[in-house]
């Protein structure tokens, strides 16, 4: 279930979670009502293979976190269509849609310059 007040994570975020990086402490208060995409799990699980960690690790270290995972709807994809501008990678189109019903959590503090009409963004470092 989500819900307007809830935090979103976009992957930065949840990789700062992961491998206790600066600006965890924050997100850390915010983990048992913070929520995740779909589309942003998988970004993380491929970053995280991706610098050697073993599927079967990064699988176990995101279930670790208990941080929900809402899935990416076709309203969602819809949204997104509104972030579509040079330098806003999928992911990030992704992340915002979602936070559209939360507040934005990222690390990416010039997301917001590269879009109109972006959700609540909040930043962690």
């Amino acid at each position: 279930m989500r819900r307007k007040s809830r935090p979103v994570f976009d992957a930065s975020a949840t990789l700062a979670l992961i491998q206790d990086e600066p600006g965890c402490q924050v997100l850390r208060a915010l983990l048992p009502e913070a929520v995740m995409s779909s589309v942003n799990l998988a970004e993380v699980l491929s970053k995280l293979v991706r610098d050697g960690m073993a599927a079967c690790e990064a699988s176990a270290a995101l279930r670790a976190l208990h941080l929900e995972v809402v899935p990416f709807t076709s309203a969602d994809a819809e949204h997104s269509v509104a972030y579509t501008a040079k330098g806003v990678s999928p992911g990030d189109r992704c992340f915002l849609a979602t936070a559209l019903q939360g507040e934005g959590w990222t690390s990416d503090r010039e997301l917001a310059q590269f879009v109109s009409g972006a959700p609540t963004l909040r930043y962690f470092r």
